[in-house]
């Protein structure tokens, strides 16, 4: 083994202890429009119409990611939560993982890959209805930061789901509205700063030869 692998060796080894011994983050929240801090009656989709609309008892709520932004009707689009169905009395935390959701690979890679993607937060009224082909909000609209994602390591996606809102009808016109946020949790890229000092602390503590 060659002198300089030997030596850059700790140096990637502690850059990625440094990033998996560290607690989840929470790295970036969602709801539009961006609150902050996010507030429990923050919007997480719904709709409107006249006359008023009637809830139905059950829907989906889902964190969508393509692409690009103004993709909403290709079908390249990834519906983290799909798989939920919540009822009027469900609130609460949802976490979504590479354990229980099927497209997570797909939207940890758009998350992290730099670039302004295609993001919104939607609910699905009924559990028959397609997808509204709606254009998407750019990341940076819903208050992401694509710097501190950029190569991050992401653990979940997590929704903090606190119920449904029925507005006042104004007008014979009324709304409903699913309230709470997303949230992006996992580590950011340790900095440069951070590698050096656990790279100099090895270097200090690693066997000497003797003279």
């Amino acid at each position: 083994m060659s002198k300089r692998l030997f030596t850059l060796m700790p140096a990637v080894v502690l850059s990625t202890l440094c990033r998996t011994a560290l607690p989840d983050q929470l790295l970036a929240t969602y709801t539009y429009p961006p609150s902050s801090p996010p507030q429990p009656a923050d919007y997480i989709g719904g709709w409107g119409s006249s006359p008023p609309p009637v809830h139905d008892q059950f829907f989906r709520l889902m964190f969508v990611l393509a692409p690009t932004p103004g993709s909403g009707a290709q079908p390249d689009v990834l519906r983290i939560g799909i798989t939920t169905v919540h009822g009027l009395q469900s609130p609460g935390i949802f976490d979504y993982t590479a354990a229980n959701e099927p497209l997570w690979n797909a939207a940890v890679a758009l998350l992290t890959n730099g670039v302004e993607n295609g993001v919104d937060v939607h609910m699905e009224r009924s559990l028959n209805d397609p997808f509204f082909p709606r254009p998407l909000n750019t990341e940076s609209v819903l208050g992401l930061n694509q710097q501190l994602l950029h190569d991050a390591e992401i653990t979940k996606i997590r929704l903090r789901f606190n119920g449904v809102i029925f507005s006042t009808p104004v007008n014979n016109f009324g709304t409903v509205q699913g309230s709470g946020f997303w949230e992006v949790w996992g580590n950011p890229v340790p900095g440069p700063g951070s590698v050096a000092v656990a790279v100099g602390f090895l270097g200090a503590s690693w066997p000497r030869r003797r003279r």
